[in-house]
């Protein structure tokens, strides 16, 4: 019976999209989403892709995607992605504006971090490596 329930239950799991942001869904479990929703001339968008680009190899290991997302355009920072839609992943993510925003999403499909500020590279990694996945991946 209890094994019955047990499948039961990953079963439910399975099934259940639960992506912070739909748009991305088919990236779920295979990549670790930074989202930096700004426009080209933002201050705060230049400081963050120049602290990240320094740190590919970093990225790398953690499975890692980074996207800037404009009012109008998705572009890859580091990594490849699928052909995304700005407004929808705006939509999805509840942001309006052009105000820097970073926003992290796991493997797992959820949102661990929204930040206004930018994030240093040391405090997002330290994140990325308490994740449970992660450290399931080290062992």
């Amino acid at each position: 019976m209890k094994q019955i329930l047990i499948v039961i239950s990953l079963l439910i799991a399975s099934t259940t999209n639960g992506f912070a942001m739909d748009s991305l869904a088919e990236l779920k479990w295979n990549k670790r989403i930074l989202v930096l929703f700004a426009e080209d001339g933002s201050s705060r968008l230049k400081q963050q892709v120049d602290l990240l680009k320094s740190r590919a190899p970093e990225m790398e290991e953690r499975d890692m995607l980074v996207l800037q997302v404009s009012e109008t355009d998705v572009k890859s920072v580091y990594g490849e992605a699928p052909r995304l839609d700005a407004a929808a992943l705006r939509a999805e993510a509840g942001i309006a504006g052009s105000d820097f925003t970073a926003v992290l999403i796991g493997k797992d499909g959820g949102e661990k971090l929204r930040s206004k500020d930018v994030l240093k590279e040391k405090d997002l990694f330290d994140l990325i490596d308490s994740m449970p996945m992660r450290r399931a991946g080290q062992k």
